[in-house]
């Protein structure tokens, strides 16, 4: 199973951090997108969003149907909004709880800018998240992280913002006097800059009657964020039209008549390289067929023809070996004769232990007995075996060997 890799932007580029398969993490690292990018080869890639660039909040709408829901949203929440519902992407919550149904909000823009300037990275996100919503949460609770850059502050399940370092105190003051009778039990700061700045939140909440406790963040920002992560995010901006479906649909269209063009090309490859297999086998059918004939017309004693062409190279060998030579000058000083014995024609040849059995067709009685004074002019010895007309022709067997 592979590893995750988690990425936080920041001011500087951005934020990473590895864990591995065995559920270990590496060291936090900071550079820009490419190097994350070289980290996380073959790695699921978790992304955090900046909540200092989205807008996380509620809404009561009865509404159950996840589609409807999606499109009354924006108009349900309008009044919040700084900028045109079309020019913002709305994520909804998993789940509904007893505040409503979490929206988070972000410009169509930055959203798709920062899927972009993954891709170029060679990231490819599985999962993008509000990085306040991977805060640790308890009911009754809020949760600070003040972090190099920036502080967050987690107010609820799926609710948080992100705040100026600056101006800390004002704005936490400002986050208790919202909350009324709704303000927390208890504030829980983790400090992972050790400047003085937890203290300052704590003076702040105290102001409020919050009592507050400083943990230390061994582990760094991103360390904390990503252990509160292993199950389903209260938010997941990666839906609608920023879904991993659509961002795939989205690559795939472009080149969907290329691909059906492919297609056509290969089912018409297919079917020319199929009826060019059956042509051919067709073809390796009429040789074996011819191979079979020759050899019949030439052994024609062969009785159980298995395989032609094997059968037939092994007689031509055996005629090669031992009594080929003999074999070979007989048919050489006939052959010549009986082509030149006017219209004889070889039926079938077979030697044996000096003699070769040459059955003829010719036209009549006195072109055998031409044909048997050539032969024997060559100095060969010529038995006339069997003779008999038929058909208009005659059929003869001669006996050939070399003259004593």
């Amino acid at each position: 199973m592979a590893g995750t890799i988690y990425v936080r932007f920041d001011e500087h580029g951005a934020a990473w951090l590895v864990q591995e398969a065995d559920g270990g993490f590496l060291r936090e690292q900071h550079g820009d997108l490419a190097e994350a990018g070289r980290a996380g080869t073959g790695l699921r890639t978790v992304v955090l969003a900046p909540a200092a660039h989205l807008l996380l909040t509620e809404t009561d709408l009865p509404l159950k149907n996840r589609n409807k829901l999606r499109q009354a949203v924006p108009y349900a929440i309008e009044e919040q909004l700084s900028a045109d519902v079309e020019e913002l992407h709305f994520a909804l919550g998993a789940q509904r709880d007893e505040s409503g149904l979490a929206v988070a909000v972000v410009a169509r823009e930055r959203l798709r800018g920062w899927l972009d300037d993954l891709a170029t990275a060679g990231l490819q996100a599985g999962s993008l998240v509000p990085d306040v919503l991977a805060l640790p949460f308890t009911p009754g609770q809020w949760t600070l992280l003040l972090g190099r850059e920036t502080a967050l502050l987690r107010t609820g399940p799926a609710r948080g913002y992100a705040l100026d370092r600056e101006t800390l105190p004002l704005l936490l003051d400002i986050a208790f006097e919202q909350a009324g009778e709704a303000r927390p039990e208890r504030l829980r700061v983790f400090d992972a800059r050790d400047d003085g700045s937890a203290q300052v939140a704590v003076a702040a909440a105290e102001a409020r009657q919050v009592p507050a406790v400083v943990e230390a963040c061994p582990q760094g920002e991103l360390g904390l964020l990503a252990r509160q992560l292993g199950g389903t995010p209260p938010v997941e901006l990666l839906q609608g039209e920023f879904s991993r479906r659509e961002q795939l649909g989205r690559l795939w269209r472009p080149w969907r008549g290329a691909a059906v063009l492919l297609g056509i090309l290969l089912l018409v490859q297919g079917g020319l390289a199929t009826w060019d297999y059956l042509r051919l086998s067709r073809e390796a059918d009429e040789l074996s067929q011819r191979i079979e004939a020759i050899y019949r017309q030439t052994f024609p004693e062969a009785r159980n023809v298995v395989d032609p062409r094997r059968q037939m190279e092994t007689r031509l060998a055996a005629l090669k070996s031992g009594s080929g030579d003999a074999f070979a000058g007989l048919l050489a000083k006939a052959a010549p004769v009986v082509h030149g014995g006017g219209g004889a024609e070889i039926a079938a040849l077979r030697y044996k232990d000096g003699v070769l059995d040459m059955d003829l067709n010719l036209s009549d009685l006195q072109a055998l007995d031409r044909l048997k004074q050539a032969l024997t002019g060559q100095g060969l010895g010529v038995d006339i075996q069997t003779a008999s007309a038929r058909g208009g022709k005659v059929e003869a067997r001669l006996q050939i060997r070399e003259a004593r």
